[in-house]
């Protein structure tokens, strides 16, 4: 073989070496570029939007005045919207009547009495809100009796409290809304009967007899 053979063969050698190294360096940029995406670009979520609650007419108590007045203002501004929002509140917030029986329904927002105890100067109203809240009102006890249990009971069980509310000391003009128990039922009772602590049967009672 001649010299110039020989060194064109060299040549060809070295410029397929230049070549390999080339494409090598490309491969691993590309490799590079992709572990990159790979580590960088799956590690990141897309944040969800989260939906913002339109409050419905029914809301309104937990508004302040100003946004309040923005929600009632669509009655006029835009009424299609205010239509919507007061279709929306009656499907999201049932009445609290609708799972009571109409024995039970008939005792709702009748305003009773307490009978007279003149030792204790017992006197107000006992009124039953809903299926789960009882309201008294006007509320006078002197303390002649000491702590003052406020009870739920039965005219047939007068001595035999359901549920005791709340108990009370001596007060003037006094007003409580206290919880029914979410486990008994408006028919279970007919009464709210007061209770002094060494005395059997009640010194007073409410009766939601009448009805």
């Amino acid at each position: 073989m001649t010299k110039e053979s020989k060194q064109s063969k060299g040549l060809i050698i070295e410029c397929n070496n230049s070549d390999i190294i080339r494409a090598m360096k490309k491969i691993f940029v590309v490799l590079v570029a992709l572990f990159a995406v790979f580590a960088f670009g799956c590690g990141k979520k897309t944040a969800t939007p989260t939906a913002t609650k339109t409050p419905g007419i029914q809301d309104l108590s937990n508004l302040d005045d100003s946004q309040k007045a923005s929600v009632q203002r669509l009655e006029y501004t835009d009424p299609a919207l205010y239509q919507y929002l007061q279709e929306a509140s009656k499907k999201q917030a049932p009445t609290a009547t609708a799972t009571l029986l109409p024995n039970e329904q008939k005792k709702l927002n009748k305003k009773q009495r307490f009978s007279s105890a003149g030792k204790y100067e017992i006197k107000g109203t006992a009124e039953i809100l809903d299926a789960q809240t009882l309201k008294i009102e006007s509320f006078n006890y002197n303390n002649n009796c000491g702590l003052l249990s406020i009870a739920l009971t039965r005219q047939d069980k007068p001595g035999e409290k359901i549920a005791n509310l709340k108990d009370t000391n001596g007060c003037t003009g006094c007003t409580f809304t206290l919880s029914i128990p979410s486990n008994i039922r408006l028919s279970q009772f007919d009464s709210v009967s007061l209770f002094c602590p060494n005395i059997e049967d009640p010194i007073s009672k409410a009766s939601f007899t009448e009805f």
